[in-house]
């Protein structure tokens, strides 16, 4: 649990500090209030549904950030 929690923090500050970008910020807030809605009323299965959406798409979002930038140069 420690792992993903990390993981979590991680991918969250990346996503806010690399990407910046009001729209991605927008639909993740979207996401993880999705991800609360389901577990308010108690739907697990829902909610675990709603949570791999969430980290599909967050993957799919930085990656794609990434690819469709050209390279500065830089450490990375």
């Amino acid at each position: 649990m420690k792992a993903i929690t990390s993981l979590t923090v991680t991918m969250h500050r990346f996503e806010r500090v690399a990407l910046g970008d009001q729209d991605i910020l927008e639909r993740s807030a979207v996401e993880h209030e999705r991800i609360a809605e389901c577990l308010q009323r108690g739907d697990l299965d829902a909610a675990v549904a709603a949570l791999k959406e969430n980290w599909n798409s967050g993957t799919h979002r930085i990656l794609e950030h990434l690819t469709d930038r050209p390279r500065a140069a830089g450490p990375w």
